[in-house]
């Protein structure tokens, strides 16, 4: 059942779609809109068209954010381990490997009147566990929760609102709470006119920045 939702996420090879996203931060809330686009080698792209245009890019594990408004170009380098895929999921990349403990806890309701099949994954390499509640019926995976070795909670994703998309089922509304020093981080992405699977140029991956920009980095 688990694997069986993780092969039909992997089965999504590019993404585009409109977003909209709200986000709630030590008190402080903001929304953005714009388009989401993204490729199986891990590279996406978002051009922001609200609150002001900005063009976010993560490519070869270096992620840049650009203001045109101030042309300022932000630089963030090696972003840890983390491999984005695009795919509304995140941390599927499980199998039978020794790397990873897979232990099924049985049938649970998650959110109204869906019963979830619960599997515990322990990662070896990383040293925390994941919680993954599985709809079996749509091959989807409906909450995931990511504990680190002290068995706090540093993670948790809530998928909703799955539409058929060439005979995949996508989520189109995405809850993620994230524990960070400052607090727990409150982010809601909302997707619609989704295509999967289209031909999506490696060019757009290369920003066109003009020659007096200001760069900042943080390595």
């Amino acid at each position: 059942i688990l694997l069986n939702a993780i092969n039909a996420s992997q089965k999504i090879v590019t993404i585009k779609s409109i977003i909209s996203q709200e986000i709630t931060e030590q008190g402080k809330f903001s929304s953005y809109k714009g388009m989401y686009q993204a490729i199986s080698s891990g590279s996406f792209r978002i051009d922001y068209t609200y609150p002001e245009r900005q063009v976010v890019v993560l490519h070869k594990n270096e992620l840049l954010w650009f203001y045109p408004a101030i042309n300022v170009l932000y630089k963030i380098k090696k972003i840890g381990n983390i491999k984005l895929k695009p795919t509304f999921y995140s941390h599927l990349k499980v199998d039978g490997s020794p790397q990873h403990n897979i232990t099924y806890l049985g049938r649970q309701f998650v959110g109204f009147l869906n019963f979830a099949y619960l599997f515990c994954i322990y990662n070896k390499k990383r040293n925390h566990t994941i919680y993954m509640w599985i709809c079996k019926s749509r091959n989807v995976v409906l909450k995931k929760i990511i504990k680190n070795k002290k068995g706090i909670e540093i993670v948790k994703e809530i998928y909703s609102d799955f539409k058929i998309v060439k005979k995949i089922y996508i989520p189109h509304h995405v809850a993620v709470y994230t524990r960070t020093p400052h607090g727990v981080v409150m982010s809601k992405s909302h997707y619609k006119d989704t295509s999967i699977n289209i031909s999506i140029a490696n060019e757009i991956f290369h920003l066109d920045l003009p020659k007096n920009i200001v760069i900042k980095k943080f390595y």
